[in-house]
Parts: C-alpha cells; structure tokens; sequence
C-alpha cells in the first residue's frame, strides 16, 4: 500500500493540498538531482540533434499582378489584334507550380537535394536511406526478394532530379491576395539563396508565358500563309476549269424549256415519293390488320348456362349425417372414443372434399362467330384494294418519269455541273477572303506580342531573408530546457513514490490534522509505534516499506 494510503488522516478528501503538492515535486527534485539533470541533457541533446540534422527553413515572398478577368476597355483595343492574352489566375498558379518548370529552374541553377526545401518526413525518409541501418536493411531486403532488372527504371540522377523537384515544390506556395488581383508567392528554402531560386522562377515562368503566346502567334502565322496560297490556288484552278467547261459545250445562259421541264420532273417525282409513302403506310397498316386477326380467334362463347355442383352437395348431405350419428354416438360413448375420432375423422375428409369443389360448374355453353375478326376481314380487304389501285398509278408514273428524264437529256447534268462547280468556287471565295483577313490579324499578332503589356507583372521581386524562420534557437533550446525540466520534475517524484521510503512531504500530503514537531529514525524491523498520537500503529519491513501492525 502506498504512503499516502498508510498516513491517510482525516481531512477531506475531496480537497486537494497545493502546497502540500508542490513541496512534494520541489522535495522529488532535491531528492533526484541525476534524474531531472538527465531528463535535461537528453531534452537538449535531441534539441541540438534537430538543429544539427535538419537544415534551417528560410522563407522569402514575392508578388505578381494580373490583370482582371473582364477588362472591357482593354479588351476592345485588342479585340482585332488577338494579342492580349491572359489565363484564369487558378490556372496561373497551377501553371507556375508544375513541375517541368521546378525542373527546369532546378537545372538552370544547378540546385542539388541540399539546395532546396524538404517536409519533415521525406527529410527523415532520405536520412534513413543513407544510414548505416537503411542500406543493411535495404541489402537484406534484396538478398531475399531479388528485383527483376527493369529497363525503364529510372537512373539515380532521375531519382535525384525528381527528389529535389518534388521537395522544391512542396516548398512552394501561391495564394491569391483577397480582393486584388495580386498573388503572393512564398518560396522555402535551407539558404538565402532562396530569393534567388524564387526570382527566377518567376522570371522563368513569365518567360514561357511569352513563348508560349509568342509561338502560338507564329504557328498561327505559319499555318494561316498555307492555307491562304491553297485557297488561292484552288480559286484559280476552279475559275479555269468552269470556263473550259462552257467552251466545249457551247453553253449560254438561257436554258429557260430545260428549266421547266426539270420542275416538271421535280413535282412528278414528289408525287412518286409521295405515292410510295401512301404504298408503305397501306403495308404497314395490312400488316398490323393481319397480325390483330391472327390474335383474334374464329369464334368466341356468346353464354354460359352453370349449376349446382352434385358432388359439393352430396358431400354436404353426408357431412350432415354423420354429424347426427356423431350426436347419437355421444350419447353412448365417451370422446375419446375410437367411434368418435372414427366419425370426427370422416366429418374432416369432407370437409376438405367440400373445400376442394367449386359451388358452381358449368352446363351449357353457346359459339358464335368472333364480330371483331370480321371487322378486321373488312378493313384488310380495304386495304388490299387501295394499295392495289395506289400501285398501279405509282408504276404509271414511274414510267412517265422516266420519259420526261430521257427527254431531257444531258442539260440538267450539265447544270448541275456548272451549279457544283460556282459552288465550289464560293466557297473557296469565302475560305480565301476569311483567311486573308485572319493571316492580316495574326501578322499583327506577332508584331505586337513583343511589344505589348504583358497581362501579368512581377510587382516586387524576392529579397535575401535576414534571418531563418525556423529554427528560432532563442526559443527553442528555452523551451527545450524547460519541457526538460518539467519532464524530469515528473519523473523524479513518480521515482520518488515508488521508491517505498517515507518522507515528511507524504506525511503532509497524508492529510494528517496533527501538526509534525519532528522526524526520527527508526530502525529496520523495529518494534512498532503509533504516528503522531493517531493511534495506527506502523513498521518498517526488511524490505524498506510502512507496513500496519495489525
């Protein structure tokens, strides 16, 4: 039992003794100087440890300006030039984050794994790579699951590359500054060459912005001057091959008979489309008169004469006779009787027997013809005759168009082909003369992407931090210090209860209501005695430990 049970007096418990507390951990502390300056040298340590290990974390801001995303005055004076280009500012950032362009500022600086910024953990991960128990775990590893040799499998300068890429770039930060169109950029790196890193990755972003406009405009040059020479081309070769065409066949313009007779051939064709239409929709209407008469059976039950059913009433006659045998029965034997459950048996055979039959079955019943199928004889006759008769004035028809056709000759075909031929040269007219105008735009575009205002600006650069962000040694090895020495108090006053001694603090802390004038010394395994008059008597074991006398 501990101290603080074997003195336990007669206070309250529910009151608590703070001075009685903390002479308790100031004792623990004078008591167990070695544990709470142990719990300090290691709280240190591992502070400098972290200091030592880990690269400090310089943070550097630089803004951008873009313009807004509706700029109506702006954006008439370039409307006809399409040279003011600009991009969702959440496109923006995803674009200047992107890691072909971490990549390429990675290389332009020449930065290794040590240049740029690494969360916490891929740092940890790489320290255990390169130590001693990594590279023995890692070769134990693939002694027993030998990998199969892969050709695609990136070089350790990929790797490398990838590393600092991706540390770099979780070290970098764009946020939109709220109501402007201002984005901050905040860049962490383990040098002041972070400002460094920081201004040319936005130089290099805005860089291939440019590019990306200016190459844009020169693709759209160079593919609009081709398309320009081809429309012009094929305008030229139309315009020659329409006028060799009018010269051998001697053609003029007034083919006044050769255009009424196609109207004529035009509106007789209407009719045979239409009269085929009339055909397909009498088939189709035989057909569904033909299916409904195939659903509809010859003749059908006019009435139905039914009747009592014999058996059910006969059953219900018996059921009743034995019914009254069963009372006579009664009469003369008990319940339980084989007579009894013999007729009671019988009684339930019928029943179901009565059950299974029907009231009524059926006598008579009289078949006469199905007047639905007659009418349905009717309509598909009908409908026979008039696609007969539609048929028939259809191949008349056929037939005078192909007449007419004849009479024509090769006039309309030779229409036609003049009609194909203005149409092209229309078209390819209008192709020409749009694409003349936008080959103009672009040239323009191209003239101007050099020197027009950029959408977006750098409106203040990077600057080398004066100081690291992280670690502040000010504050840490303080407050490394002090959890030290907090941790150590504690430790030391859990030692101290579990030790088993007896101090005068536990007897404070006990809650005993007479006042301590005195401590004495007792001897192990002493006789026993009471404590301060509270008549418990107590002794010291072999073991070190209070024990009750009793």
């Amino acid at each position: 039992m501990q101290e603080r049970d074997q003195f336990a007096g007669y206070r309250d418990p529910d009151t608590f003794d703070v001075r009685g507390a903390l002479r308790g951990l100031t004792e623990a502390a004078r008591r167990y100087k070695w544990l709470v300056a142990a719990s300090c040298a290691v709280s240190l340590s591992l502070t400098t440890a972290y200091v030592l290990l880990f690269p400090p974390t310089f943070v550097v801001k630089s803004q951008v300006m873009v313009e807004k995303a509706v700029d109506n005055s702006r954006d008439s004076f370039y409307s006809t030039w399409a040279v003011f280009r600009k991009d969702d500012p959440r496109t923006e950032i995803e674009l200047m984050t992107a890691p072909a362009l971490i990549a390429e500022v990675v290389k332009k600086e020449g930065l290794k794994y040590d240049d740029v910024y690494h969360p916490t953990t891929a740092h940890l991960a790489r320290m255990w790579r390169n130590s001693l128990p990594g590279r023995t775990y890692r070769g134990i590893k693939e002694s027993l699951f030998p990998k199969t040799p892969d050709q695609d499998a990136p070089t350790q300068e990929d790797i490398q590359l990838g590393e600092t890429v991706t540390g770099m770039q979780s070290g970098i930060k764009v946020t939109p500054v709220a109501d402007s169109s201002i984005g901050e950029i905040t860049v962490k790196g383990p040098t002041r060459r972070v400002a460094r890193i920081t201004n040319t990755l936005v130089n290099t972003y805005l860089e291939r912005r440019s590019e990306r406009f200016r190459a844009e405009a020169q693709r759209n040059l160079d593919a609009l001057d081709q398309e320009v020479s081809a429309a012009a081309k094929e305008a030229s070769e139309i315009s020659g091959q329409r006028l060799a065409f009018l010269r051998s066949h001697s053609l003029s313009f007034d083919l006044g008979k050769e255009s009424q007779q196609l109207t004529k051939l035009v509106e007789l064709e209407d009719g045979v489309a239409a009269n085929r239409a009339k055909v397909a929709s009498l088939k189709a209407s035989l057909r569904l008169v033909e299916s409904q008469m195939s659903a509809e059976p010859a003749t059908r039950t006019a009435s139905t004469t039914v009747e009592q059913n014999t058996v059910r009433e006969s059953a219900k006659l018996k059921r009743l006779d034995l019914e009254t045998g069963l009372i006579s029965l009664r009469s003369v034997y008990r319940e339980d009787s084989p007579e009894v459950r013999e007729v009671r048996e019988n009684i339930a055979e019928l029943d179901r027997l009565i059950s299974r039959e029907p009231e009524k079955v059926e006598k008579l019943a009289t078949v006469a013809l199905n007047s639905t199928r007659q009418d349905l004889v009717l309509s598909r006759n009908s409908l026979q005759s008039q696609l007969q008769g539609i048929e028939a004035g259809l191949a008349v028809m056929e037939d005078t168009q192909k007449d007419l056709r004849a009479r024509i000759g090769k006039v309309p075909e030779l229409q036609n082909q003049l009609r194909d031929m203005d149409r092209q040269f229309a078209l390819v007219n209008d192709r020409y003369q749009a694409l003349s105008a936008k080959r103009a735009q672009a040239a323009v575009s191209k003239a101007m992407a050099m020197a027009a205002m950029p959408s977006m600006q750098v409106v203040q650069v990077a600057t080398p931090p004066d100081e690291p962000q992280w670690p502040k040694l000010k504050l840490l090895f303080p407050t490394a210090l002090l959890v030290g020495l907090l941790l150590g108090v504690v430790a030391a006053r859990i030692r101290m209860l579990t030790s088993g001694r007896v101090s005068r603090t536990g007897l404070d802390a006990g809650g005993l209501d007479s006042p301590i004038y005195a401590s004495i010394r007792i001897p192990l395994c002493g006789p026993p005695f009471d404590v301060a008059g509270s008549g418990r008597k107590v002794r010291m074991g072999k073991d070190g430990r209070w024990n009750h006398d009793d």
